[in-house]
């Protein structure tokens, strides 16, 4: 992901409370795009390295006594750490993440998720971003394979353009002969290129639920959702997400059936009535939404009916079942007692027989 893009994208991770974390060569500018971002968002920005932690206790702050009004000793607290932000809007950048000691590994897992350290909470509207170098032989690189901690982030591949380096350079008033001579030779910008990483990233229940729903329910630009999604649950998963998305035009949402079943949405059924699968998932939906809400009223009842009628003779068959052995009254006493369902379910069973 270039500059520009995670620029655009980053709105939408606040949005969503994920912590995003850059990985990218040395000198390849995430510190400072980071800092830029900050100013242009209007955020404090707060750098803390975690090369130059050694143990927890220099992230967390050392124990003081906890006195009583007699100066009687009560307990101890970890002391409030100096780089620990106290105001609003804040961007806590956290350097060399990879550094890490595993001793450092607990505290970071509450800081990254409850942005909580110890007993102190981060003030109000602060968000984490992290960054590292790649685990190659060019970097003296600690273990970052802990799964609790990879699945609380969104992993990220920096890679800024030429381009965007250059703009960056001409923003800051750099050298005019440097950045004459990096247009005139864009190959000497740096020899080694960028490496493109990603740690192993997984699916799992909590990201699904709790950052790929989130962000998702936000309409991002479709053309950055890809890279996102892979450094929250793995390509193999950001792939198959995407391809399912790719088929949502037809896609007719169980809530939608369940509260609005129009005239468009029946045309959508009939003009898919062969596509058994697609149909399939949203009988699922609606089954599960009425679950969810104990029942239906009227106006669903209604709807339902209308929906179910479009549907193929099997599907109709099977979702009908599904719903009527949900044991729900509202439900037995509309759908249940419909003369159109019980004849055609009756058609049914006959032709089973």
């Amino acid at each position: 992901m270039n500059i520009n893009n995670f620029k655009e994208i980053y709105p939408y991770l606040m949005k969503a409370n994920i912590s995003p974390m850059l990985w990218g060569e040395s000198g390849v500018g995430k510190t400072a795009i980071i800092k830029q971002l900050t100013r242009l968002i209007g955020y404090n920005f707060v750098y803390l390295t975690l090369a130059a932690v050694e143990d927890n206790s220099d992230l967390i702050g050392l124990l003081s006594p906890v006195k009583d009004e007699l100066g009687n000793d009560l307990y101890v607290s970890h002391l409030r750490p100096d780089w620990f932000p106290t105001t609003p809007k804040n961007i806590i950048f956290i350097d060399e993440a990879s550094r890490m000691p595993k001793s450092v590994i607990q505290s970071m897992l509450t800081f990254i998720l409850d942005k909580k350290l110890h007993t102190h909470y981060l003030p109000e509207d602060s968000h984490i971003i992290l960054a590292a170098n790649p685990p190659t032989d060019d970097y003296i690189t600690g273990d970052f394979t802990d799964k609790a901690l990879v699945s609380r982030i969104c992993h990220i591949t920096l890679e800024p353009t030429k381009e965007e380096f250059l703009e960056y350079c001409a923003r800051e008033g750099k050298s005019d002969d440097v950045i004459s001579f990096l247009q005139e030779n864009p190959e000497m910008t740096e020899i080694s290129g960028t490496s493109s990483y990603l740690p192993d990233v997984k699916p799992n229940r909590r990201a699904w639920a709790d950052f790929v729903s989130p962000f998702l329910q936000l309409n991002p630009p479709k053309e950055l959702i890809f890279d996102v999604i892979r450094g929250l649950v793995g390509t193999p998963a950001a792939v198959r997400l995407q391809s399912h998305l790719k088929n949502t035009s037809f896609k007719i949402k169980g809530k939608e059936i369940l509260n609005n079943y129009n005239t468009i949405l029946s045309n959508k059924v009939k003009q898919n009535y062969n596509e058994l699968d697609l149909l399939n998932i949203a009988c699922e939906e609606l089954t599960r939404e009425i679950k969810i809400n104990k029942g239906v009223n009227p106006d669903q009842a209604s709807n339902v009916i209308q929906f179910l009628l479009d549907l193929p003779i099997e599907l109709f068959y099977h979702v009908s079942r599904s719903i009527l052995k949900l044991g729900l009254d509202s439900v037995n006493k509309t759908l249940g007692e419909n003369k159109e369902l019980l004849k055609r379910m009756k058609n049914k069973l006959e032709e089973l027989k």
